[in-house]
């Protein structure tokens, strides 16, 4: 293949783009053939070096695309920009509102059953060190309720790690959706 045969098949695969933006594209390749050519490089370095007419035309159509796409965007971006204050005010307030609260609640809840497991797991410590050092007691009642106890305190436990995995999911994802309601992406 030589630079006519070159610029001949870049044309061709440039035929979807307006007259005029093809023509400087292709003036442009033919400008850097005569430099390249000046500075002592063969038409075969000069094609090599810019790639097939078919990836050439191919990342010139997807340039010219995105500015295409770019320019319609200008003129949406400040309706955009108030849309999405605008959401993003009724969300605050929707939010503040209505979730707010009983988010905390649960939340605090949530908490406050850790300081029940915690109450609970130390309960039959305390209930057996009191045993071993004076004595009071029925030694098998209080070993058996620490066992309970303990056991109970563990299977709290287990059960509030996954209800915070859950917790923490379902949070993830309402942020995220508020998020995609003022993107404009739902």
């Amino acid at each position: 293949m030589n630079k006519v045969e070159y610029l001949n098949e870049l044309k061709s695969r440039l035929s979807s783009l307006p007259e005029q933006e093809r023509d400087e594209i292709l003036y442009d390749y033919e400008e850097h053939f005569e430099v390249a050519l000046r500075d002592g490089k063969t038409e075969l370095d000069i094609i090599n070096e810019l790639g097939s007419p078919n990836k050439v035309a191919h990342e010139i159509l997807m340039e010219f695309s995105e500015e295409q796409n770019g320019k319609g965007d200008q003129s949406q971006t400040s309706s955009n920009v108030a849309r999405m204050v605008l959401l993003a005010i009724a969300l605050i307030f929707i939010n503040v509102t209505f979730i707010l609260g009983p988010v905390a609640a649960v939340i605090g809840a949530y908490f406050s059953l850790y300081g029940v497991v915690i109450t609970i797991g130390v309960a039959p410590i305390i209930a057996l060190v009191h045993l071993f050092l004076y004595g009071v007691g029925n030694v098998f009642v209080i070993l058996f309720s620490a066992l309970f106890t303990l056991s109970l305190a563990t299977l709290m436990t287990v059960g509030l790690i996954y209800v915070g995995k859950w917790m923490y999911i379902g949070l993830k994802k309402y942020v995220i959706f508020n998020i995609q309601v003022v993107k404009g992406e739902r």
